[in-house]
């Protein structure tokens, strides 16, 4: 199962990324690149087993603190 997920990515990623190195929009690629990688490894752990923690709860911490200190709460 590891071969047919990076071979999708493989093909995916040079259909999405090559054109844009092509077109000399070079930090468009590199952000692409990175993103593209982080999914692949989340990708690959998520077909080992590894159980990968929600950031739901930071996120809902973050915001409830953002917005608690812009209504002075």
């Amino acid at each position: 199962m590891y071969l047919v997920i990076t071979l999708a990515y493989l093909i995916l990623g040079f259909i999405e990324i090559f054109p844009l190195y092509k077109n000399n929009q070079k930090k468009e690629a590199a952000f692409n690149t990175a993103v593209f990688l982080f999914s692949l490894i989340i990708s690959l752990l998520l077909n080992s087993g590894i159980k990968i923690p929600s950031a739901a709860r930071v996120i809902e911490q973050s915001l409830s603190l953002f917005i608690g200190g812009i209504s002075g709460e």
